[in-house]
């Protein structure tokens, strides 16, 4: 699965997306259409949401365009999974992406749902075990595990080396078969239709490679890192603009008139 937020306008994109998707067997799009940022999406219940919530009225996904990227998808064997941040468009949704699955959002954790976690059991159970006393303090938790994971150079090794089993459950909860998958999620304040297909890949390759194959195949980075180089000259050979892995590089077929095309 790959995870794309594309509230602040990735259109153009949203279609080389699915086909360097595709190469990687990334199978589900996880497509974050909106947020408190703008709000491109046409609803038919609620028009005035993208009317007065878009950047401008260019910046927006009417309903034949997502049914347009829709069936982009289906054709390269890629579901889409919406994620709204309002229930009011649950059901609204549900019937045009004809998913079983949605994701809910609630990225931006405000001060009212904190106070709905102090009523929760579950949470504050889990408050306890963590030694963590309020709800502030639980949600700063959270923040701090998640800028941690910021790096620079080669971060696909942090990627590489997660585990799809290692969450917590029950033994019989962490069986391999009883997981239904992973994601790859691209979100932030400097991504945008010039660079997401870079900033992407070929991290997420290195997490398909994870996801996909034999585990105890999949534990050495020495031996993970030809075969990622290899497919990041594959994806550029087809016109997609991967990052280097890492470190600056070349491809053969840049320098090599009489290379076969991968």
């Amino acid at each position: 699965m790959e995870g794309v937020a594309t509230l602040r306008g990735l259109q153009n994109g949203t279609t080389s997306g699915l086909d360097v998707m595709s190469q990687n067997k990334m199978n589900v799009l996880h497509w974050h259409i909106v947020d408190s940022e703008a709000f491109p999406y046409t609803s038919v219940k609620f028009p005035n949401m993208s009317l007065k919530g878009a950047y401008t009225p260019a910046h927006i996904y009417s309903i034949a365009d997502i049914k347009k990227i829709m069936n982009y998808a289906r054709l390269r064997g890629i579901r889409v999974i919406p994620e709204f941040d309002s229930p009011e468009f649950f059901e609204e949704a549900l019937t045009l992406f004809g998913e079983k699955f949605m994701h809910f959002g609630g990225d931006e954790v405000e001060w009212d749902m904190q106070k709905c976690w102090e009523n929760n059991p579950d949470v504050k159970k889990r408050m306890k075990a963590m030694g963590v006393n309020t709800t502030h303090e639980l949600l700063d938790y959270y923040w701090k595990t998640y800028l941690d994971l910021i790096k620079y150079g080669a971060d696909w090794k942090t990627y590489y080396q997660c585990d799809p089993t290692d969450f917590q459950g029950t033994d019989k909860q962490k069986v391999q078969a009883r997981v239904l998958g992973g994601e790859a999620a691209l979100w932030g304040e400097y991504v945008d239709g010039t660079n997401f297909i870079s900033r992407m890949w070929p991290r997420a390759s290195a997490v398909a490679e994870r996801l996909w194959s034999d585990p105890a195949q999949t534990k050495s980075y020495d031996d993970a890192w030809p075969r990622l180089h290899e497919f990041r000259c594959r994806m550029m050979n087809r016109g997609f603009a991967a990052a280097p892995p890492n470190a600056p590089d070349y491809c053969p077929f840049e320098w090599d008139p009489i290379y076969k095309e991968l």
